[in-house]
């Protein structure tokens, strides 16, 4: 299965939610490219987790090294790290989509749910709701409790329970949740009570979401 560029069209219960509760981004959204990505390219191109949010801005400030890389095969094998390769394949992207801003996802599983945060980022509606205080430099972001509220809703909406939403949404802390509650002591106390907080941060967002809809 090639790559393959997509927008919120080609996914019908995403583009569904979003002209339910913000009809009047529906264009903005629809501009957004989505690539889409198989597993095996995916892990051939260095690729980590559910997507990446990609930006011209960003990828030019290395171009010279970028471009070299990408058209140089014997360059590109002894580049240092699985990071710098991954940063050349997303620019190989980019050549061909050519957009200020783009979204590149793996191909099915739980990619659904990192596009509709993505996309809820472009939504300039965070000041319309009262944030919660998680004392944690990243989700007391509005913009970022604003996304992911709607990516819980968005798994709410399709009949998703906690459990499957957090263990696909942030696999690694449930890993360690598991590890550590099974004695699996590969793990340290430390990364558990991190884990544990996280799991505790994301549950309260999902049972304020969970009295809203009853």
């Amino acid at each position: 299965m090639p790559i393959s560029i997509k927008n919120i069209s080609d996914f019908k219960n995403i583009e569904e939610y979003f002209k339910k509760h913000y009809p009047s981004y529906i264009k903005i959204l629809s501009s957004i490219p989505i690539i889409t990505v198989p597993e095996d390219l995916w892990k051939k191109f260095r690729f980590n987790g559910y997507g990446y949010v990609v930006r011209t801005e960003d990828l030019l400030q290395n171009q010279m090294f970028l471009e070299l890389a990408s058209n140089n095969q014997n360059y590109y094998k002894e580049l240092p790290s699985n990071e710098h390769k991954r940063d050349v394949n997303l620019y190989r992207i980019w050549k061909n989509v050519k957009k200020d801003l783009f979204l590149v996802v793996r191909e099915g599983g739980y990619s659904f749910i990192y596009i509709v945060h993505e996309l809820a980022h472009l939504i300039d509606k965070k000041d319309e709701f009262e944030a919660f205080n998680f004392d944690d430099e990243y989700l007391d972001q509005k913009s970022e409790q604003f996304s992911h509220l709607n990516e819980i809703r968005f798994a709410i909406n399709n009949g998703m329970g906690f459990e499957e939403y957090f263990k696909n949404s942030f696999p690694d802390a449930y890993d360690i949740i598991k590890k550590f509650e099974t004695g699996n002591r590969s793990v340290s106390e430390e990364e558990y009570n991190l884990s544990k907080m996280d799991e505790r941060d994301y549950k309260k967002m999902w049972d304020y979401l969970w009295k809203l809809k009853k």
